[in-house]
Protein backbone atom coordinates (compact mmCIF):
# COMPACT_ATOMS: atom_id res chain seq x y z
CA UNK A 1 0.00 0.00 0.00
CA UNK A 2 0.96 3.50 -1.19
CA UNK A 3 1.39 6.07 1.62
CA UNK A 4 0.09 9.83 0.40
CA UNK A 5 3.00 12.56 1.32
CA UNK A 6 0.64 15.29 -0.97
CA UNK A 7 3.80 15.93 -2.85
CA UNK A 8 2.72 14.58 -6.21
CA UNK A 9 -0.94 16.33 -6.19
CA UNK A 10 -2.14 17.17 -9.76
CA UNK A 11 -4.29 19.84 -10.98
CA UNK A 12 -7.65 20.44 -9.70
CA UNK A 13 -9.97 18.79 -11.78
CA UNK A 14 -13.69 18.68 -12.24
CA UNK A 15 -15.04 15.20 -12.72
CA UNK A 16 -18.96 15.37 -12.16
CA UNK A 17 -20.77 18.83 -13.18
CA UNK A 18 -24.09 20.30 -12.21
CA UNK A 19 -25.11 17.36 -10.18
CA UNK A 20 -25.18 17.50 -5.96
CA UNK A 21 -23.11 14.66 -4.70
CA UNK A 22 -22.44 13.54 -1.76
CA UNK A 23 -20.21 10.38 0.36
CA UNK A 24 -17.37 9.77 -2.47
CA UNK A 25 -15.96 6.96 -2.74
CA UNK A 26 -12.83 6.10 -4.69
CA UNK A 27 -12.47 2.47 -5.79
CA UNK A 28 -9.49 0.47 -4.30
CA UNK A 29 -7.61 0.71 -7.42
CA UNK A 30 -8.48 4.45 -8.12
CA UNK A 31 -10.50 3.39 -11.18
CA UNK A 32 -14.29 4.37 -10.39
CA UNK A 33 -15.80 6.23 -8.08
CA UNK A 34 -18.96 5.78 -6.12
CA UNK A 35 -21.37 8.51 -4.77
CA UNK A 36 -24.89 9.20 -4.14
CA UNK A 37 -26.66 11.95 -5.84
CA UNK A 38 -30.17 12.99 -6.64
CA UNK A 39 -31.85 10.83 -9.61
CA UNK A 40 -35.09 12.82 -11.48
CA UNK A 41 -37.79 15.49 -9.91
CA UNK A 42 -38.10 13.17 -6.61
CA UNK A 43 -34.67 14.33 -5.11
CA UNK A 44 -33.88 10.87 -3.88
CA UNK A 45 -30.53 10.10 -3.84
CA UNK A 46 -29.35 6.96 -5.89
CA UNK A 47 -26.32 5.36 -6.07
CA UNK A 48 -23.95 6.46 -9.02
CA UNK A 49 -20.27 5.28 -10.53
CA UNK A 50 -18.06 7.25 -12.56
CA UNK A 51 -15.17 5.09 -14.07
CA UNK A 52 -12.57 6.68 -14.81
CA UNK A 53 -9.87 5.44 -17.83
CA UNK A 54 -6.72 7.77 -18.36
CA UNK A 55 -6.10 5.65 -21.37
CA UNK A 56 -9.47 5.79 -23.83
CA UNK A 57 -10.01 9.64 -22.47
CA UNK A 58 -12.42 10.52 -25.40
CA UNK A 59 -14.23 12.98 -23.54
CA UNK A 60 -15.28 13.83 -19.77
CA UNK A 61 -16.09 10.71 -18.22
CA UNK A 62 -20.11 9.46 -18.10
CA UNK A 63 -21.86 8.69 -14.31
CA UNK A 64 -23.57 6.34 -14.02
CA UNK A 65 -26.91 5.81 -12.23
CA UNK A 66 -26.62 2.32 -10.26
CA UNK A 67 -29.59 2.12 -8.20
CA UNK A 68 -33.44 3.52 -9.22
CA UNK A 69 -35.86 2.84 -6.82
CA UNK A 70 -33.71 3.49 -3.05
CA UNK A 71 -33.68 6.69 -1.14
CA UNK A 72 -30.08 7.35 0.57
CA UNK A 73 -29.93 10.08 3.13
CA UNK A 74 -27.09 12.20 4.87
CA UNK A 75 -26.29 9.10 7.19
CA UNK A 76 -25.85 6.36 3.93
CA UNK A 77 -22.02 5.66 3.23
CA UNK A 78 -20.58 3.56 0.41
CA UNK A 79 -18.31 1.19 0.49
CA UNK A 80 -16.51 -1.24 -2.30
CA UNK A 81 -16.79 -5.22 -2.31
CA UNK A 82 -14.10 -7.05 -3.78
CA UNK A 83 -15.18 -10.62 -4.15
Amino acid sequence: MTTFDGANVGPLQVLVDHQLCAAPAWQPDGQALAYLAPAGASGRFQLWRLTLDPVARLGAPQPRQLTSSLDFDATSRIAWFQG
